[in-house]
């Protein structure tokens, strides 16, 4: 596919700190578009510790030429210590949509 869209995902505690992070990277020029979903209940295993915690998950919209410096910055912007970050190509997405992502 030509101009692919790519998908980033992350996860922060926070309505604030999800807001602040996806508005930056629209501000920064890193994606096209960032997208707040949640509360999530997350579960997970850290340092022998089973944790249960509320989170917002940011979904980042960016070009293939971009994805890999979001991706970069996404990990010097995270408070975690080892942050999800997680990225896909779309494999299908509307021309329109696809165009406008790759005028951003």
């Amino acid at each position: 596919m030509e101009n692919p869209v790519w998908c980033i995902v992350t996860m922060v505690k926070g309505k604030e700190a999800a807001e602040g992070m996806a508005e930056a990277a629209i501000v920064e020029g890193k994606a096209a578009c960032s997208q707040i979903e949640g509360p999530v209940t997350s579960i997970y295993s850290w340092e022998e510790t089973i944790h249960r915690e509320e989170e917002m998950r940011i979904v980042f919209k960016a070009t293939e030429a971009k994805v890999k410096d979001l991706m970069a910055w996404i990990r010097l912007q995270h408070p975690y210590k080892v942050p999800e970050i997680l990225a896909w190509q779309a494999d299908l997405s509307d021309p329109d949509y696809r165009d406008w992502v790759n005028m951003t």
